[in-house]
């Protein structure tokens, strides 16, 4: 007889008048969620978008159902009931749960322990950070939403962590577990190397250093807007650097775009929006130096993206970026100062060996190292599940 596993998360993905989905971070899930069952539902909050070229679709044999968005206090008293009924209706017809830390899955969470459904618990990033970044009303949820994932994940029975130290520290569990990056990249190839060494060679004799970060430019926890302080006391020490922000759309908030003209820098910001998958790599190999300023940070594709392009990456000490690259590219969150001596004696130092060191590591990402480690992992589930594989031959993705 068919299984059913069922995901559980908050989302959104998105999907277009033909009816397909897409979504950021779901890449593989389809593919990997088929070892514990041969029905595959994603429980998840969807909207109808036209632009979803920056997206990866989703399998077409994949089953969505949507319940409506309850997160903001307004929707949450007109919205929690219904959504709750439907996140439990899939969840009486799952055998097996894999539940994303979030709202919804604290709703099927409940329901599983209730009833023995087995389930996995996927650990992709701070709560705490991710509340406190995000607004007043954030810092006030933040003590009680950090306390419940950190419930969560201490009495799960398996948790698939997305970083090999950061949010084990921060949120241990009790239950088995593996540290498997939520990243997964093609095999960074020679050329990509060479270009970049012949690029970092012509450094010296330009008068701009190009930067760039991408994430999303309205919501103020990307971090941003410490490169846009830290370009005035660049400037004043001889540092002239164009910002290239590629992601989302400024408008829907103006804030980065108000504080550029407030510091007087707007002519040296690049708002180049939304990019497709195929533009990215055109974007990281036209930066002198990738910067992830991020506030609060799982372990972010971006870095490994830019990495496996040979940038050289400097990064705040958010989340799981401390990992990814080496502590003299760090800085701390939120300084401008701290920025900018990173960046100075990135640029004054031995840059291309970080774009060296950066290349290989980002190997380490690639498909065929990592799907075989989350693989075993899930092997071992099912064994103590007794569950049968229904896909044993397959090497499965594991990009989050």
């Amino acid at each position: 007889m068919a299984k059913s596993v069922v995901f559980v998360h908050d989302g959104p993905l998105t999907y277009d008048e033909k009816g397909h989905y897409y979504g950021y971070g779901y890449r593989g899930c389809y593919e990997r969620y088929r070892h514990f069952g041969d029905k595959v539902s994603f429980v998840i909050r969807t909207r109808k978008s036209s632009k979803t070229d920056v997206y990866d679709r989703l399998p077409d044999e994949l089953r969505v159902v949507s319940f409506p968005d309850f997160k903001s206090p307004e929707l949450f008293v007109s919205n929690y009931g219904e959504a709750k009924r439907i996140i439990l209706g899939e969840a009486k017809k799952a055998d097996f749960l894999v539940l994303r830390v979030s709202l919804a899955a604290s709703i099927a969470e409940r329901y599983a322990r209730k009833h023995g459904i087995p389930y996995l618990y996927e650990c992709v990033g701070c709560s705490w950070d991710s509340m406190w970044n995000h607004s007043v009303l954030g810092k006030v949820l933040a003590p009680v939403s950090y306390l419940s994932q950190r419930a969560s994940i201490r009495r799960a029975p398996y948790v698939h962590y997305v970083t090999t130290d950061f949010l084990q520290r921060r949120y241990p569990t009790k239950g088995k577990s593996v540290g498997c990056s939520d990243v997964r990249i093609g095999a960074p190839t020679s050329t990509i190397i060479n270009r970049r060494l012949e690029r970092i060679a012509d450094l010296s004799n330009k008068s701009t250093v190009i930067l760039g970060t991408a994430a999303a430019v309205d919501v103020r926890y990307k971090g941003q807007e410490t490169v846009l302080r830290a370009m005035p006391l660049l400037a004043s020490k001889g540092i002239n650097v164009v910002y290239r922000l590629a992601g989302g759309n400024y408008r829907n908030s103006t804030f980065l775009y108000d504080l550029a003209v407030r510091l007087g820098v707007d002519n040296k910001i690049e708002f180049l929006g939304a990019l497709s998958k195929e533009q990215m790599p055109v974007f990281y190999d036209s930066l002198d130096v990738y910067v992830q300023p991020s506030r609060q940070e799982g372990l972010p594709r971006s870095v490994v993206e830019a990495m496996s392009r040979a940038c050289p990456v400097i990064g705040s000490d958010a989340g799981g970026i401390p990992e990814l690259i080496s502590s003299e590219q760090v800085f701390r969150k939120g300084s401008q100062r701290c920025f900018a001596r990173s960046l100075t004696a990135l640029l004054t130092g031995d840059i291309a060996k970080v774009a060296v060191n950066n290349y290989y590591e980002a190997k380490k990402y690639s498909e065929a190292v990592l799907s075989e480690e989350i693989a075993s992992f899930y092997r071992m589930v099912m064994d103590e599940c007794e569950m049968v594989d229904t896909i044993p031959h397959k090497t499965t993705h594991c990009n989050l």
